[in-house]
């Protein structure tokens, strides 16, 4: 004979008692609410069926029986619902909490009886499997399913959509074909909104990348090299070259001189006075060296005027560095207008009673500097500060060129190598205005998940609860026949593919 087994919180209680009864009751426990002021008897205004309490009648056989105890202790003792199964039936299983304390009776000291309250607040089994239908037919504009729950009380769906064209509302209308009385049941969902699509344009404001180099290799190619630089006069006839640099990226540097390369931005109705360029650089020797190095980075307007930048330059033998952002001064020339000394960190005489924010940041790892412009006021970033000033002079200009100078010079009394150069560079121009088509609420693709059993839309993976239309509420499918109507926007072509599934429930 098979042995009679009970499971809860995934634990088989027969494996350590011997079940000897359990008591399932029929049904739940009916509660009328009367009105008595009725002249004879009194009127049932309500009934409030009451959640189910199932017995559990055992027996412990065992010379180590307190030790069991303790082990199912632990198995009881759970804050949230549990699963609780029994073997004579398969295919349900119920949400339970383990009620009120379980005493046990000594018939011998190595025999004790005893019996587990289970409460089961939402009073029913539930099935094992989920009953799913994916095929509906199609009448005129809806899609109907024709549904049969086996169940001896409602069902709560959990639906599935996937949008195949451009929809703005769904619609659920379960109505029961199978009503023993003339109150039909039925229950309405909407989620979404009836307005009508859209071809409206709305204006946004977005950031847009121009440019985003974190190979030097890519960035030579799409530059322009030797130009002239605005506000930066030389002769830039060096040849680029490119040497290994920080995090598996190249540098781009010269073996000696200096040479110009630049980057231009299009002009277009999106252009903005709104801006950032970002780079990461070295200037750097890890000993004693006399070549003189330097890194300029600097922008200018569609005229061809020098707008603003930044220059690093090494200024000392070990290695000193010095930060200086420079504008126009609006006569064709520049003005510097913050400066900043660094001191190479491998030498503590140089650095000894200085803060650590003067050590050199641009070592061989590279350090990340950032300008951002908001129209005339500018924000330089870099290690360990930042500085915003008020340029007046570029106000209402916009860039049109992004520039990179790298210069060094060569001597024969080096005993450390030089490193100098750029590792990567981006550009963005943020506030851009951009026309964009309202979209509608569901565009093609879009995944829509409608649990009932939890009273949760995630629509993309997001939750959406407000998507739920005010005054309807979550689907009930009602025991026995029932059809199902889904309901799409107008101007919605294609209708969604839908899946509707559920657990089937008894009393």
């Amino acid at each position: 004979m098979t042995k009679f087994d009970v499971e809860f919180n995934g634990y088989s209680l027969s494996n350590v008692l011997r079940i000897t009864d359990v008591i399932r009751p029929i049904g739940n426990e009916r509660n009328l609410m009367l009105n008595e002021s009725v002249e004879l008897g009194a009127s049932v205004t309500g009934v409030k069926v009451a959640g189910k309490i199932i017995k559990v009648k055992f027996s412990i056989q065992d010379k180590g029986i307190e030790y069991t105890k303790h082990e199912l202790a632990k198995v009881f003792h759970t804050t949230s619902l549990s699963k609780l199964t029994f073997s004579d039936e398969p295919d349900k299983y119920y949400l339970a909490f383990v009620m009120g304390g379980i005493e046990t009776e000594n018939v011998k000291w190595w025999l004790q009886k005893g019996e587990i309250k289970f409460y089961i607040p939402d009073g029913v089994a539930h099935s094992n499997t989920y009953k799913t239908y994916n095929s509906p037919k199609v009448e005129d504009r809806k899609l109907v399913f024709d549904i049969v729950n086996n169940g001896s009380v409602p069902a709560y769906p959990i639906i599935n959509a996937v949008h195949t064209d451009e929809n703005g509302y769904l619609g659920f209308v379960c109505v029961e074909n199978e009503a023993n009385t003339d109150n039909v049941q039925y229950s309405l969902m909407e989620v979404g909104t009836r307005h009508q699509f859209t071809t409206e344009t709305e204006s946004v404001q977005k950031s847009k990348s121009i440019f985003d180099y974190k190979d030097m290799t890519t960035a030579l190619n799409a530059g322009t090299k030797g130009q002239a630089v605005p506000g930066v006069p030389g002769s830039y006839n060096a040849t680029f070259i490119t040497e290994p640099g920080t995090n598996n990226q190249k540098r781009l540097t010269v073996s000696s001189g200096a040479s110009s390369i630049a980057w231009t931005i299009p002009r277009d109705a999106s252009s903005t006075t709104n801006e950032r360029l970002s780079w990461n650089q070295s200037i750097f020797s890890s000993g004693f060296n006399l070549t003189g190095g330097s890194v300029n980075v600097v922008l200018s307007d569609t005229a061809g005027q020098f707008l603003y930048g930044v220059e690093c330059m090494k200024t000392e033998v070990f290695d000193s560095v010095r930060l200086r952002l420079i504008a126009s001064n609006g006569q064709g020339g520049s003005n510097v207008l913050r400066s900043q000394e660094f001191t190479n960190q491998n030498y503590s005489y140089l650095t000894y009673g200085r803060p650590a924010n003067l050590v050199n940041p641009f070592s061989s790892t590279g350090g990340n500097v950032e300008l951002s412009r908001n129209d005339q006021t500018v924000t330089l970033t870099f290690p360990g500060g930042n500085w915003t000033i008020q340029i007046p002079e570029i106000k209402g200009k916009k860039t049109g060129k992004v520039h990179v100078i790298i210069a060094k010079d060569s001597s024969p009394f080096n005993f450390a190598p030089m490193m100098c150069g750029i590792h990567t560079i981006s550009y963005r121009m943020d506030y851009t205005p951009e026309a964009r088509k309202i979209p509608n609420r569901y565009p093609v693709g879009s995944e829509i998940e409608i649990n009932c059993e939890t009273d949760r839309i995630i629509v993309n993976g997001l939750d959406r609860m407000n998507d739920l239309v005010h005054g309807s509420g979550f689907l009930r499918i009602p025991p026995g026949k029932s059809t199902i109507e889904v309901y799409r926007s107008d101007f919605s072509v294609t209708p969604p593919r839908i899946e509707i599934s559920f657990e089937e429930r008894w009393l």
